[in-house]
């Protein structure tokens, strides 16, 4: 009876402390953050010591200094490339006052078509058809123009704590990483001395997970860039890499990512007369999100050891529960629960694949 108790009470902690997380999560992220950058980079630092003798701190600096400047090229180079098909780009889309022509154009449209349809002896129920189709169109047409300002001012507004945010996390990963083993140490004295094998397993178990995912993220995200830039070059669009690339990074999004971009893109292309070509651009967008939803499950199941269909369970219950950050939250309630099952500390998740 115990046993049973324990084994219900456990994930029952776990899920209840995923809860407190969500609340939390604003406050705790640059440490989160700054943890899971000190694993990845403890091999290199590790390397420093035994290459070069120097103090751990030392090691610790020089690695972080490294990947700083790294990342400071990379910045460089992709802003200086993005600013260059920027201004392409801006030479050839229509200036702010052409797009707005275009919206007054289809509200003048809309009111105009109305009036000429009292001549045109319609039904009631052809006109109310007409009515609904424009007001459809004009309603889309608001509603992204609408959220393309808003996304772009809540951008800006975010960049400040975007930049907190990494100066923090930066500082932390170093005092992390120099003191780890005290920290360490710290953290596994909280256990009973019976349980700090287990728990070692464990902690072993969720490093390796957490870095599947990222490998497993970073597949989808290729796929995903690799599928917007192979449509983009089919429909001959000359922007094909930059918004192929720029499609990967907002796949990072949950529920929203690329559609920011091929949405609204392919309602203008069709208020403009493309139709084709809006058309198109709604295909290249439902290949990829219908590539990723099947591909989603398998590739972070494989990655970090799951079961697909208990990944997919995971992320539809997180998602509901927490929300966008369920897609994350619901694999590591199952990584964590099936990682303290190997363990030996609880008994779920211990049927054997036939």
């Amino acid at each position: 009876m115990r046993f049973e108790l324990k084994t219900l009470l456990i994930p029952i902690g776990i899920i209840l402390g995923f809860f407190l997380l969500k609340f939390t999560i604003g406050y705790l992220l640059p440490f989160i953050l700054a943890i899971l950058v000190a694993l990845l980079i403890e091999p290199a630092v590790q390397f420093f010591q035994k290459r070069t003798h120097l103090s751990r701190g030392v090691a610790v600096f020089l690695v972080l200094l490294l990947i700083l400047i790294i990342f400071a090229i990379f910045v460089v180079a992709g802003v200086s490339r993005i600013y260059v098909e920027l201004e392409k780009l801006s030479k050839n889309l229509p200036s702010y006052q052409s797009l707005w022509e275009k919206y007054q154009w289809i509200k003048n449209h809309n009111e105009e078509l109305g009036r000429k349809m009292e001549r045109w002896e319609l039904s009631p129920a052809q006109q109310e058809a007409v009515n609904r189709i424009l007001q459809d169109l004009y309603s889309a047409v608001t509603n992204n123009l609408k959220n393309f300002i808003s996304e772009l001012l809540g951008l800006l507004t975010t960049l400040p704590n975007i930049i907190t945010l990494f100066i923090i996390s930066f500082i932390a990963t170093f005092f992390i990483s120099r003191d780890r083993q005290m920290i360490a140490g710290a953290f596994w004295n909280i256990f009973p001395k019976e349980l700090q094998n287990k728990m070692q397993y464990v902690k072993n178990e969720i490093t390796g997970a957490v870095i599947g995912f990222i490998r497993a993220e970073l597949i989808l995200i290729s796929i995903t860039t690799i599928i917007a830039i192979i449509g983009l070059e089919i429909l001959s669009s000359d922007y094909a890499l930059i918004i192929g690339f720029a499609s990967g990074v907002l796949d990072l999004i949950p529920v929203v990512g690329p559609s920011l971009i091929f949405i609204p893109w392919a309602i203008y292309s069709m208020v403009s007369g493309d139709f084709a070509y809006g058309l198109g651009l709604l295909i290249v967008y439902g290949v990829m999100a219908v590539v990723r939803e099947i591909a989603e499950a398998r590739i972070i199941g494989k990655s970090i050891g799951i079961h697909p269909l208990a990944i997919l369970f995971a992320i539809y219950v997180g998602v509901k529960a927490f929300g966008v950050s369920g897609f994350f939250i619901g694999p590591a309630v199952v990584v964590t629960l099936n990682a303290l099952t190997k363990a030996g500390i609880i008994n779920i998740f211990a049927a054997k694949r036939e």
